[in-house]
This record gives structure tokens, C-alpha cells and sequence, in this order.
């Protein structure tokens, strides 16, 4: 059996205290060689706040529909512009009752039309480079409402806008690309919407004439938008009228069916009619051609006559079972034979001289591009008579107003940067004396190929309705020879904007 030892102490260790516990001496704890300073945790509590302050930046940045910094520090370069004002100051008590909304429409160009043929020298036709760059410019401007043209690959667009923006779109039969309005969730609500589409469209209450002189597949869209905050509504409408220089009856047709629909829209979907109506696009026309000038109520010149006549043909897509042929829009090219075209036995317009040659020199455009594949119209194609086409119109003094055009003028420092400013010749110059569009951009389709004013943003509401900012416009020597570039524009149409005022009673 084993003897147990007493435990044996610890050299170090001290007599047990008969003292009690409560009056045992406090054991001294040593200093924390990690522990923060006063001045280390001042600084960690601002290197909080800052983040903070960073995150609550760009949450608002994104509610505000614009890249948050971060966000825009990564993001594509391109020529920013700003908003200017116009027009005079509101005067007291009168803001209350405005309502204000930046209008924005823009030409994407469509990636399915790109054909590097057309944009020699562009270093930026591919879509993984476009797309983040289009998306980047049209939240820098933050539009309330923005009318979009030859929008494509719309999944890959809309996650990037969806937490600003609401949208619908329209796009005609089997066409890769279409129409697009965005318009912020926080502001406006769509109550209602039309597709208008230009090939099954005429004018039956014209003697019963369907008008239609070729299939194009373009469409129109309108939407009426209701203010989330009760203070009223808007009609908007957007389109990307028919493209070929030559046709022009063609695009003036679509342009009347597109305003007729414009002026019915409040009464057939039962809207106040106190709401104005807002049209922006692409209308391929300049402010010299007769589209352009119908629109907004100018008298048409003897040679727009001229002009609208000569286009009044029959094309060969009519005639393919009512199937759009070859040629019918930017997606594929023109097929080669050539009609001269005559007017109509029944047309009370005489057959005209060929029209003067427009001035397109500077445009790298030529004067004239022959109208192909078509032939003079019968009675039975139904067209209509220049005459009865232009009366679809408002009378002269009567048409839209053009943002732009209206108050472009009162911007200082911008001399010379506009329609009127990049005529070359005096002749040209002198044609445009007391005509509408003087003030119109200078440029708002520049490639290596054609230089053109194409798009527009037109209103309509009475004496109510102002101007009261406009996103500059850029002069020609900024847009590096032409567009698509980078650090400029991923489109080959720059966006044009207009801050528009108006009574919300």
C-alpha cells in the first residue's frame, strides 16, 4: 500500500490569509498594448461617418436616377453637357404651381445596324463597349421622361434603369429594334398607351384613300402619363419616322397619322384635356424639308411642293402580298432599279420640274439619291393628293413648338452653334429668313459619311407652356470627326433635352 504525501508547496507561494475575502487586495491588470488611443478612436468613428455618408450619397444618386460617384468613376468617358437655363425667372408664388420635367430623346443606334462600313474610323461599334456607355450618359442627364429610337438587346439595358425608371416600348412587325419611353417611377404613373402602326394606317376620312406609298414597318408611340403627386398628366409620343432622303411623301404621311393620333389621344382614353402633349424623335427630316415644316406650321415653300410631289410614288414592297421587301428600313440595303416617278392621272397637281438639289455639301450626303424600285400611282393606290396631305395639318401659325428653336436663341455664348449658324453660303442663309428651324442644333447625326439635324423635341399646350432649361448642344469640332467615339458618344445621334413648364391646374 502506497503512503500518501502531504502536497508540498510551491516554492513561490505565499501563507494562506486568514483575512476575508472582501478585503482581499485588488490584483493590478496590465495595460493593453492593442488598446486604441483617444485620438485612434476619433479617427475610426470618422472613417465611419464617412462611409456613411458615402453610402446615403450614392443611394440618393441612384433615387435621383445618376451614377453614384463610385459608379461614375468606373464608368465610360463621354462629352458631358449641361442643363441651361432659358427664359425668364418664375415669378412669386408661380413655381408652386408649375410642374417642370426634363424631356430627353435619343437615337441608341441600334446595335443590329451597324455596319463598319458606315463609321469608318469609329472606335466604338462593339456592344460590350456601347452599351455601358449609353447606359452612363442617360443617367448622367437624369431625364424625367426620355423618348429613346433604335433601342435592341432591351434585357441587357433595362436592369441598369428599372430601379429609376418604369419604360414601355414598341417596335414594328419582325424589326430588331424599336421605341422606347422611360419615365421615373417617383414621378408618373401610365394610365394609357398606343401603338401606331404606319403601314395599316390611312386616311379613309380622305375620299376613302389608304395613303400608303410604301411599307416601311416604322411605328409611332403615345403614352398618357399621370403625375404621382395629383398635380395632372402629360401625352407623350415618340417616333423614328421613315429613314430614305427621297420618300418623303412617305415620312410626311407618317407624321400626320402620328399627329392625329396626338391630338385624339385625351379624348379616347377619356384623359383632362388640360394635359399638354409632348412629341420627340428621330423624324429624319431637316428643319429645310417639307416634314419638318408641316409639323410646326410654316407655309410650305414652292420647292417642298416640289419635293412632296416628286416622292408621291408606288414602291415594290406593296406589291409583294403585303410583305415588306428588301430595302424597307436601315436593316438591309436598296435593291437597284430605278422609276422615274410621274404624278397621279388623278392628282389635281400638275407634274412638277425635277426639284432643285438641296444643299448637302456640307452633309457628305449626294443631292440626290434616285427613288428605286417604285412607279407612278394609279387612282386605285389610293394615295393622296399633295394638297389633301398637307391640309392633314395644322394650318401655317399653327403647329407644334419646337424647343429648342424657341428658346436656343437666348442662350449666350452660342452664336453660330445652330441650324441657321452652319449654312454655308448666303443663299442658304437667306432661305431660312423668317422660317421656323433657324435655332434648331447645329448637328444632331455627325458620321464620317452625313452630318444632319434629324431630331427634335415639339410641344403642344397653349401659351401656358414654356421653355425653361435645354441640355447644351455640342459644337461639331467636339465630336471627334464623327460617331460613334470614345469619350464622346456611343451613338451616332447625340441626345437632345429640353426642360419643359407648365401649369399643373
Amino acid at each position: 500500500m502506497t503512503a500518501s504525501r502531504p502536497p508540498v508547496a510551491s516554492p513561490s507561494a505565499e501563507p494562506a490569509s486568514s483575512a476575508p475575502a472582501s478585503l482581499s487586495p485588488t490584483p493590478s491588470i496590465a495595460p493593453n498594448p492593442r488598446a486604441l488611443t483617444p485620438e485612434a478612436l476619433a479617427k475610426q468613428a470618422a472613417r465611419k461617418a464617412a462611409k456613411v455618408v458615402k453610402q446615403a450619397t450614392a443611394a440618393a444618386a441612384v433615387e435621383q436616377g445618376r451614377p453614384s460617384p463610385e459608379t461614375a468613376a468606373k464608368a465610360p468617358e463621354f462629352l458631358r453637357r449641361d442643363w441651361v437655363a432659358v427664359g425668364g425667372a418664375a415669378g412669386e408664388g408661380e413655381e408652386k404651381e408649375q410642374v417642370k420635367a426634363k424631356i430627353l430623346s435619343w437615337n441608341l443606334l441600334a446595335q443590329c445596324l451597324i455596319r463598319r462600313e458606315l463609321f469608318p474610323g469609329s472606335d466604338l461599334l462593339k456592344g460590350k463597349d456601347r452599351f455601358p456607355s449609353l447606359i452612363a450618359e442617360l443617367l448622367h442627364y437624369s431625364p424625367s421622361i426620355a423618348c429613346l429610337q433604335e433601342v435592341d438587346h432591351v434585357p441587357l439595358l433595362i436592369p441598369h434603369l428599372e430601379r429609376v425608371y418604369a419604360h414601355t416600348t414598341a417596335s414594328g412587325p419582325g424589326k430588331l429594334h424599336g421605341l422606347m419611353i422611360l419615365y421615373r417611377r417617383d414621378e408618373w404613373e401610365l394610365v394609357s398607351e398606343e401603338v401606331v402602326q404606319y403601314d395599316d394606317e390611312g386616311f379613309e376620312e380622305v375620299e376613302g384613300k389608304t395613303a400608303g406609298s410604301r411599307r416601311t414597318r416604322n411605328v409611332g408611340l403615345v403614352v398618357g402619363l399621370k403625375r404621382k403627386d395629383g398635380r395632372g398628366g402629360v401625352v407623350v409620343g415618340t417616333t423614328h419616322l421613315f429613314w430614305h432622303p427621297r420618300f418623303t411623301y412617305e415620312r410626311t404621311r407618317q407624321a400626320a397619322l402620328l399627329l392625329r393620333h396626338l391630338r385624339q389621344f385625351r379624348q379616347a382614353h377619356a384623359l383632362p384635356s388640360s394635359w399638354p402633349a409632348i412629341l420627340a424623335g428621330d423624324f429624319n427630316t431637316q428643319p429645310t424639308e417639307s416634314t419638318y415644316a408641316l409639323l410646326v406650321g410654316d407655309a410650305l415653300l414652292p420647292s417642298q411642293l416640289v419635293d412632296l410631289q416628286a416622292s408621291r410614288v408606288v414602291h415594290i414592297s406593296l406589291e409583294k402580298n403585303g410583305t415588306a421587301a428588301a430595302g424597307d428600313d436601315e436593316e438591309s440595303g436598296e435593291s437597284t432599279t430605278t422609276v422615274t416617278p410621274a404624278s397621279s392621272p388623278s392628282s389635281s397637281t400638275p407634274t412638277p420640274a425635277p426639284a432643285p438639289a438641296a444643299p448637302k455639301a456640307e452633309q457628305g450626303l449626294p443631292d440626290r439619291m434616285p427613288l428605286k424600285d417604285a412607279r407612278p400611282p394609279t387612282a386605285a393606290d389610293g394615295l393622296l393628293d399633295i394638297p389633301d396631305l398637307v391640309a392633314l395639318f395644322p394650318p401655317p401659325g399653327q403647329g407644334l413648338m419646337s424647343a429648342y428653336d424657341s428658346a436656343w436663341g437666348t442662350v449666350g455664348g452660342e452664336e453660330g452653334n445652330d441650324f441657321v449658324g452652319r449654312l454655308e453660303s448666303d443663299e442658304e442663309r437667306k432661305g431660312m429668313e423668317g422660317r421656323k428651324g433657324r435655332h434648331e442644333p447645329a448637328w444632331t447625326n455627325v458620321t464620317p459619311l452625313w452630318n444632319l439635324t434629324l431630331d427634335y423635341i415639339l410641344f403642344s399646350g397653349g401659351q401656358d407652356m414654356r421653355v425653361t432649361g435645354l441640355l447644351r448642344t455640342p459644337r461639331k469640332e467636339q465630336l471627334g470627326g464623327g460617331l460613334p467615339r470614345k469619350g464622346v458618344s456611343a451613338s451616332d445621334h447625340v441626345a437632345v433635352g429640353a426642360e419643359l413648364s407648365w401649369s399643373s391646374s
